[in-house]
């Protein structure tokens, strides 16, 4: 039987817009358990809320449980319990990764240089947190923008903004 079933296979979709830079309450889409390119075992995630979406890759080691564990722990979730992971190489069982859909839990998102492309900024998942932790859903890049001052005198025309 061939690997390339074209009748079965699901269409890729159109990407949708990123979240923005800045602390959000999501919710976690289909998550799932498999390797990363160097053979790591990692969990695969994806969330959004109405301003975009993000994936996030947590490659497992013994020195990047933390986020893992940040993971269960600000989705509400038990940690997993033995029998749930392999204990040589830390992969997770599908059902354990399961409890994370449709979960909220709040995302931390900020840029950082691209590991491919040093000269170029993506966006990436820097922490989760508990959703109670998010005081705020405005983006980092928009809060706080300095408003017009008030004024009952229109503007000249060289004091206006171009757009």
């Amino acid at each position: 039987m061939s690997s390339f079933d074209y009748g079965g296979a699901e269409a890729w979709k159109v990407q949708d817009q990123l979240l923005p830079i800045g602390d959000h309450v999501v919710t976690i889409i289909n998550p799932m358990s498999g390797d990363s390119s160097g053979g790591f075992p990692q969990v695969e995630l994806r969330v959004e809320n109405e301003l975009g979406s993000l994936r996030d890759w947590l490659v497992i080691t013994p020195n990047t449980i933390g986020k893992v564990v940040m993971v269960f722990d600000a989705a509400g979730v038990d940690r997993p319990q033995d029998g749930e992971f392999d204990p040589e190489t830390g992969k997770l069982t599908d059902a354990c990764v399961d409890r994370l859909h449709n979960r909220k839990v709040g995302v931390i998102v900020r840029e950082e240089p691209d590991n491919r492309d040093p000269t170029k900024m993506r966006r990436r998942i820097m922490g989760y947190t508990d959703v109670a932790q998010i005081t705020s859903d405005i983006p980092a890049d928009t809060a706080g923008l300095p408003t017009a001052p008030s004024s009952s005198r229109p503007a000249d025309e060289d004091e206006r903004v171009p757009f």
